[in-house]
This record gives C-alpha cells, structure tokens and sequence, in this order.
C-alpha cells in the first residue's frame, strides 16, 4: 500500500514539476500551484531502500560521524531514493549529512533529533523545495548547502508556496507527523494546523513546514527572515512576496 492509499488517492491534482528557472507572474493559475508537496510514495519493498536501512543501523552502531548515502547505495540506487527513513532520528553521532545529488521529496521531522549535526549538505537536490520546521531542533547545525533556487519563495526567483490545508495535505501530515512541530506534543484528534515560514537554517535562509497542534503553538513562532513573506502564512497565490532580487 502506498502513502497515498489511505484515502487520498485520486483527490489530488496531478502533480507538475516546474521549472525553477521561470518567472512567476502574480495571479496566474499554474498547473504546480494546487497541489506541489510532492505527495510521492517511497517504493518500500526496493533493494536500495533495504540497503538504506541497514547502513543508518550500521552508522549508529558504529558511532559515524559522517553519513553519505551515495557512497554505498551508488550514484543511481541513490536516485531510487525519495524520501528518508524516521531512523535517521539513532544518527546522534552524525556531525555532517551529505545528502547531494539525491532526489529526495522531504526530509522527515525526525531529523530534528540528529542532536550532532552540525554541516548538512543538500546541493543539487533539486525535487527539495522546503524543510520540517524540526530542523531548527539542530542546535548545532551552522554550515548548510542547498540549491536555493528549488526553494519555494526563494530572492531569485520567487515561486508561490502551496496553499496549505489542503484535504491531501492534511491526510499527509496525519500519516507523517505525529507530533506538534512546535511544542512535540502528540496529535490527539482536532485539525493540524499548516503554515509556511522562512528563516535562517545554518547558512541559507530555508522554507520551513510547521505543523502545529494549536494558535498557541501558531503565537511561539520565530519571527520571518527579512526579505521574505514578512509571518508565518498558509501559502497560495494570493500571498504577496517580496520583489525578485537579481
């Protein structure tokens, strides 16, 4: 059974990938502006997948300060990846995550519990478009490397972020995220409550998913980076961001 099977298949638009380069004219209806969190599932059942498991299992046994995916699935059984597992959470020892070149979706909350990182590279992963707000739970995290102009709402070219609450989103979330992003209390019934903000993260200003359990929680968020949408906001095309910067 796939992620989407649970009730969401065939509710969501058929996804679109655009490309990071185009300017994006306010207003217009875009074929990736409905429904773009890559809602994609990871094939479970992959010999590359099992190979993952077992190096994160080895990498924390072995205390590895330094975990590269690439280096033993390959270059194209790293392809094969899309998304990363909860494990990655026993990488305590881990102080740089090179994850360049991947094709990953998401990244998923539990890399908030990597207490060591310190460097995270994600350059040329270009399907990565946002980061769960439990990243800033890396306290040590200060030297990151990502394609930025992938990133929704990026200074170059500004592409719209989704508009949340979205029924699929939400489903998603509901199977992915079991605990607020804000306060880690566990989701007990009620409606997640979605937002988008963009901060600081190590060495880039990043996109960050929060999925909080209450307004309170919604109230304890850091402020926006300057020069992006100026709080935390739901997405769509009627959000107005800053002009591009070239």
């Amino acid at each position: 059974m796939s992620d989407l099977d649970y009730s969401c298949r065939g509710r969501c638009e058929v996804y679109v990938e655009p490309r990071v380069y185009d300017k994006v004219e306010p207003g217009k209806i875009y074929p990736w502006s409905k429904s773009h969190l890559h809602l994609t599932s990871q094939d479970k059942n992959s010999p590359e997948w099992g190979q993952l498991l077992e190096a994160i299992d080895q990498a924390r046994i072995k205390e590895q300060v330094t975990f590269n995916p690439a280096e033993i699935l390959g270059y194209k059984g790293w392809l094969k990846i899309r998304r990363l597992p909860k494990s990655i959470k026993d990488l305590k020892s881990v102080k740089t995550l090179d994850l360049r070149g991947s094709s990953l979706l998401s990244l998923p909350p539990e890399i908030g519990d990597m207490e060591s990182l310190e460097k995270l590279d994600l350059y040329r992963s270009y399907s990565l478009h946002w980061m769960p707000y439990e990243i800033l739970k890396c306290k040590k995290l200060h030297d990151t490397a990502v394609s930025t102009r992938a990133l929704y709402g990026n200074r170059n070219y500004r592409p719209p972020f989704p508009l949340l609450n979205h029924e699929c989103y939400l489903l998603f979330a509901k199977s992915h995220y079991h605990q607020c992003s804000v306060c880690g209390s566990a989701f007990v019934g009620g409606d997640i409550k979605q937002v988008w903000l963009s901060v600081m993260v190590g060495t880039d200003v990043m996109p960050l998913l929060v999925n909080a359990c209450s307004e309170f929680c919604l109230h304890r968020l850091p402020a926006a980076e300057d020069g992006y949408v100026s709080k935390a906001h739901t997405g769509g095309l009627d959000i107005v961001q800053p002009p591009i910067e070239f």
